[in-house]
């Protein structure tokens, strides 16, 4: 079940310094008797890659262990939005980062389940694990299509996993078509973490970008979903409990809530 956060249409940002680590908080309104608080803390891009370290190297999360933490909810969140399963068709879309392997296990857990999955491939992942995700994947099923575009137009929702936090150019060549392929579809698009298509430098979208319906966040909420310009890309933003210690937060800084007392995914904006 997905708790819904009730947020005003304007997001407010505030800088806040926390332990000489620059954070951002979220003033979202909320109504009286909601069980979330007001102050959301967001992840800076600047702190994202020594977030991540904190993760692997202190606390010992594999990239495969918050890959598969991550699928189970991303599957969990197209089975409450799109569901009865048995009766889905689900596309899905992927690069060659992390990202890839997320969206590659959400299509594991949505295959075990009775989904219709229909899986396009940018190419063969560079990411480690995110190839081990793929080569699970295809002992399950033939449908999986490398630098070729299936039909979409039957789908029930897309998920967006061809770029994350690696993209630092405006996407050119098969990146290009695949997020075109996307956009020409007009099905819903579910995109992980940010749409595929915004700036992992300065959180800003370029021109070809994937245009979502909702943005699923995985353990903390990042800047980009909250930029003015991307409000229009990112549409109704989740957040999933992807298994983060409470004292990763802790080390940052980070006054994180118990938001997840009641679900394991939480609406934070409904458009």
């Amino acid at each position: 079940m997905i708790s819904a956060l009730k947020a005003d249409p304007i997001v407010v940002l505030v800088t806040n310094t926390v332990k000489h680590i620059e954070m951002t908080v979220v003033e979202i309104p909320v109504e009286e008797d909601s069980l979330f608080s007001q102050r959301i803390p967001v992840l800076p891009l600047s702190q994202l890659k020594r977030f991540s370290r904190l993760l692997t190297d202190y606390f010992g999360l594999s990239e495969l262990q918050l890959q598969e933490n991550a699928g189970r909810m991303v599957a969990a969140l197209v089975r409450e939005l799109f569901g009865p399963l048995d009766k889905l068709q689900v596309g899905i879309v992927v690069g060659t980062d992390f990202k890839a392997g997320v969206a590659l296990a959400a299509a594991r857990f949505l295959k075990n389940r009775g989904v219709k999955i229909i899986t396009a491939l940018l190419g063969r992942p560079e990411n480690e694990s995110s190839e081990l995700q793929l080569e699970i994947l295809k002992k399950m099923t033939d449908h999986i299509h490398v630098l070729r575009w299936p039909s979409l137009e039957t789908v029930d929702v897309i998920i967006d996993g061809i770029a994350g936090f690696t993209l630092d150019h405006p996407p050119s060549g098969r990146m290009k078509e695949m997020i075109d392929y996307v956009q020409a579809s007009n099905r819903p698009v579910l995109s992980i973490e940010i749409p595929s298509g915004i700036n992992a430098v300065d959180g800003r979208p370029f021109e070809n970008l994937i245009r979502a319906n909702g943005t699923i966040a995985l353990g903390i909420p990042k800047e980009p979903l909250f930029f003015e310009p991307n409000r229009k890309y990112v549409g109704s933003v989740y957040l999933a409990d992807v298994g983060i210690p409470s004292s990763a937060y802790e080390k940052l800084g980070i006054k994180m809530p118990n938001l997840f007392a009641e679900a394991d995914v939480i609406r934070l904006i409904d458009r």
